[in-house]
Protein backbone atom coordinates (compact mmCIF):
# COMPACT_ATOMS: atom_id res chain seq x y z
CA UNK A 1 0.00 0.00 0.00
CA UNK A 2 0.74 3.64 -0.53
CA UNK A 3 -0.44 6.79 0.96
CA UNK A 4 -1.61 9.07 -1.77
CA UNK A 5 0.33 13.20 -1.78
CA UNK A 6 -2.11 15.84 -0.66
CA UNK A 7 -2.50 16.52 -4.59
CA UNK A 8 -3.81 13.69 -5.72
CA UNK A 9 -6.46 13.63 -2.93
CA UNK A 10 -10.14 13.68 -3.94
CA UNK A 11 -10.71 16.69 -1.70
CA UNK A 12 -8.90 18.13 -4.76
CA UNK A 13 -5.59 19.35 -2.74
CA UNK A 14 -7.26 20.17 0.67
CA UNK A 15 -7.28 18.19 3.68
CA UNK A 16 -10.11 15.95 4.29
CA UNK A 17 -12.30 16.88 6.96
CA UNK A 18 -11.70 14.12 9.23
CA UNK A 19 -8.05 12.92 9.87
CA UNK A 20 -7.98 10.06 7.36
CA UNK A 21 -5.75 8.53 4.98
CA UNK A 22 -6.33 7.55 1.67
CA UNK A 23 -5.03 4.46 0.13
CA UNK A 24 -4.24 3.84 -3.76
CA UNK A 25 -4.63 -0.10 -4.30
CA UNK A 26 -2.10 -1.12 -6.73
CA UNK A 27 -4.07 -1.64 -10.52
CA UNK A 28 -2.50 -4.82 -11.55
CA UNK A 29 -4.56 -8.20 -11.55
CA UNK A 30 -1.70 -10.17 -8.92
CA UNK A 31 -2.99 -7.54 -6.57
CA UNK A 32 -6.07 -5.80 -7.42
CA UNK A 33 -8.38 -6.59 -4.27
CA UNK A 34 -11.74 -8.49 -4.85
CA UNK A 35 -14.49 -9.72 -2.04
CA UNK A 36 -13.53 -13.54 -3.34
CA UNK A 37 -9.45 -13.08 -2.83
CA UNK A 38 -9.75 -14.78 0.62
CA UNK A 39 -11.90 -17.68 -1.05
CA UNK A 40 -9.50 -18.27 -3.73
CA UNK A 41 -6.32 -18.24 -1.33
CA UNK A 42 -8.51 -20.68 0.87
CA UNK A 43 -8.91 -22.79 -2.39
CA UNK A 44 -5.15 -22.69 -3.05
CA UNK A 45 -4.35 -23.42 0.51
CA UNK A 46 -6.62 -26.88 0.75
CA UNK A 47 -5.22 -27.65 -3.10
CA UNK A 48 -1.55 -27.78 -2.20
CA UNK A 49 -2.22 -29.31 1.21
CA UNK A 50 -4.43 -31.90 -0.93
CA UNK A 51 -1.19 -32.11 -3.63
CA UNK A 52 1.36 -32.37 -0.22
CA UNK A 53 -1.13 -35.37 1.00
CA UNK A 54 -1.28 -37.71 -2.33
CA UNK A 55 2.58 -36.94 -3.01
CA UNK A 56 2.63 -38.16 0.77
CA UNK A 57 0.96 -41.52 0.38
CA UNK A 58 1.99 -42.55 -2.86
CA UNK A 59 5.74 -42.48 -2.06
CA UNK A 60 5.28 -44.44 1.46
CA UNK A 61 3.57 -47.04 -0.93
CA UNK A 62 5.98 -47.47 -3.15
CA UNK A 63 8.70 -47.57 -0.29
CA UNK A 64 7.16 -50.46 1.43
CA UNK A 65 6.41 -52.14 -2.19
CA UNK A 66 9.76 -54.54 -1.45
CA UNK A 67 10.31 -57.53 -0.63
CA UNK A 68 12.89 -56.74 1.89
CA UNK A 69 14.15 -58.57 4.44
CA UNK A 70 11.63 -58.59 7.77
CA UNK A 71 13.46 -60.61 9.93
CA UNK A 72 16.17 -63.97 10.27
CA UNK A 73 17.12 -66.15 12.80
CA UNK A 74 20.91 -64.95 12.37
CA UNK A 75 20.77 -61.47 13.52
CA UNK A 76 23.57 -58.81 12.00
CA UNK A 77 26.21 -58.65 14.34
CA UNK A 78 24.72 -61.59 15.75
CA UNK A 79 27.93 -63.64 17.85
CA UNK A 80 28.04 -67.18 18.01
CA UNK A 81 29.77 -70.35 19.53
CA UNK A 82 31.70 -73.05 17.32
CA UNK A 83 28.87 -75.93 17.79
CA UNK A 84 26.19 -73.41 18.99
CA UNK A 85 25.65 -72.06 15.28
CA UNK A 86 22.20 -72.65 13.51
CA UNK A 87 21.77 -75.57 11.01
CA UNK A 88 19.55 -73.84 9.06
CA UNK A 89 19.25 -70.11 7.83
CA UNK A 90 15.66 -68.83 8.47
CA UNK A 91 14.81 -65.06 6.32
CA UNK A 92 11.41 -63.83 6.63
CA UNK A 93 10.82 -60.84 3.96
CA UNK A 94 8.31 -58.42 3.57
CA UNK A 95 5.98 -59.82 0.53
CA UNK A 96 5.55 -63.05 -1.45
CA UNK A 97 8.70 -64.25 -3.43
CA UNK A 98 9.38 -65.49 -6.64
CA UNK A 99 10.96 -68.81 -5.99
CA UNK A 100 12.92 -68.72 -9.23
CA UNK A 101 15.05 -65.72 -8.53
CA UNK A 102 14.92 -65.67 -5.05
CA UNK A 103 18.15 -66.70 -2.42
CA UNK A 104 20.02 -66.42 0.17
CA UNK A 105 23.69 -67.58 0.62
CA UNK A 106 26.28 -67.64 3.34
CA UNK A 107 30.04 -66.39 2.71
CA UNK A 108 33.37 -66.79 4.50
CA UNK A 109 34.04 -63.00 5.26
CA UNK A 110 37.72 -63.06 5.11
CA UNK A 111 39.94 -64.23 2.93
CA UNK A 112 38.53 -65.34 -0.41
CA UNK A 113 35.02 -64.77 0.58
CA UNK A 114 34.24 -68.57 -0.29
CA UNK A 115 30.58 -69.86 -0.54
CA UNK A 116 29.89 -71.58 2.80
CA UNK A 117 27.54 -74.33 1.15
CA UNK A 118 28.42 -75.09 -2.09
CA UNK A 119 26.19 -78.39 -2.36
CA UNK A 120 22.88 -76.69 -1.06
CA UNK A 121 20.70 -74.07 -2.21
CA UNK A 122 17.97 -71.62 -0.87
CA UNK A 123 14.37 -72.78 -0.79
CA UNK A 124 11.48 -71.43 -0.51
CA UNK A 125 9.04 -72.43 2.05
CA UNK A 126 5.58 -73.11 -0.03
CA UNK A 127 3.42 -72.91 3.19
CA UNK A 128 4.76 -69.16 4.12
CA UNK A 129 6.13 -67.66 0.49
CA UNK A 130 7.62 -64.82 2.18
CA UNK A 131 10.40 -67.60 3.59
CA UNK A 132 13.49 -68.39 2.23
CA UNK A 133 15.46 -71.79 4.45
CA UNK A 134 18.73 -72.46 3.57
CA UNK A 135 20.87 -75.10 5.30
CA UNK A 136 24.04 -74.80 7.30
CA UNK A 137 27.02 -77.07 6.98
CA UNK A 138 29.07 -76.61 10.58
CA UNK A 139 30.75 -73.57 10.98
CA UNK A 140 33.81 -72.93 12.22
CA UNK A 141 35.45 -69.69 13.89
CA UNK A 142 35.93 -67.41 11.95
CA UNK A 143 33.59 -63.91 10.62
CA UNK A 144 30.35 -64.73 8.06
CA UNK A 145 28.14 -62.90 6.13
CA UNK A 146 25.21 -63.87 4.20
CA UNK A 147 23.73 -62.20 1.38
CA UNK A 148 19.82 -61.95 0.14
CA UNK A 149 18.70 -61.42 -3.24
CA UNK A 150 14.78 -61.48 -3.73
CA UNK A 151 12.10 -60.58 -6.23
CA UNK A 152 8.81 -59.79 -5.37
CA UNK A 153 5.95 -62.29 -7.04
CA UNK A 154 3.64 -59.86 -6.01
CA UNK A 155 4.81 -56.13 -7.75
CA UNK A 156 7.83 -57.64 -9.71
CA UNK A 157 10.65 -55.34 -7.55
CA UNK A 158 13.82 -56.93 -6.68
CA UNK A 159 15.59 -56.04 -3.22
CA UNK A 160 18.92 -57.63 -1.93
CA UNK A 161 21.05 -57.12 1.54
CA UNK A 162 23.88 -58.46 3.41
CA UNK A 163 23.61 -59.71 7.54
CA UNK A 164 27.09 -60.01 9.11
CA UNK A 165 27.94 -62.65 11.78
CA UNK A 166 30.67 -64.05 13.69
CA UNK A 167 31.09 -67.36 14.59
CA UNK A 168 34.15 -67.47 18.19
CA UNK A 169 35.52 -70.35 19.83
Amino acid sequence: MRVLPAAMWPTGGAAPARRQTIVSRPTDPFHSYCKCKDLIVKYRVLAALAAVTMLALATTGSALAHASLTHANIKNGQTFKVGHTPRVLEAFFAENLDPRTSWINVFEGIADHGLVNEKTRSKLNFRNPRELVLQLPKLAADRYYFIWYTHSAEDGHFAAGIVYFTVTK
